[in-house]
């Protein structure tokens, strides 16, 4: 797999690891065209009616020369419009998702200026495809990735 892909597999375990209410179900990290089949199946199954959703918004070279890039990543929790004036899953969730990133690191051995460092958060509303509607609250992320590839 490449590095980014790995990057958000090893995210996915570390969120899903911390007990913090998410679970292998309920994490998608893939961006194929069927990512909304598996929000609603997702949503429809989890007990606090929330998903994750972990995508890489973007890199920049940090380098003149070189492949060590800044890379944005974005986390999306999506649930429903709530019809319960005081139900808030996101809000449930979201604390604990922020402190547990920032400042994370994937490995043991990664050098120091690799966290995860938060950015910045924001409220939208989503349509998905077939005109289901989500409420989305993105977390931005940036963190350091050496995307050369090894020696083989």
């Amino acid at each position: 797999m490449s590095k980014l892909y790995d990057l958000r597999q090893n995210l996915k375990a570390s969120i899903i690891g911390a007990d913090i209410g998410w679970t292998e179900d309920s994490v998608i990290i893939k961006r194929q065209t069927s990512l909304w089949n598996d929000v609603a199946t997702a949503i429809s199954t989890a007990k606090h009616g929330c998903v994750l959703h972990i995508g890489i918004a973007q890199g920049k070279s940090e380098e003149d020369e070189g492949l060590l890039d800044q890379v944005s990543v974005i986390l999306t929790i999506l649930t429903t419009p709530q019809v319960d004036d005081e139900a808030t899953p996101e809000e449930d969730l979201f604390e604990d998702l922020l402190n547990h990133v920032n400042g994370l690191y994937l490995s043991e051995t990664e050098h120091c200026n690799n966290s995860f460092v938060y950015k910045s958060w924001t409220d939208q509303d989503v349509e998905a495809d077939g005109g289901t509607r989500y409420m989305a609250r993105q977390i931005v992320f940036a963190r350091r990735l050496d995307l050369t590839k090894a020696a083989s």
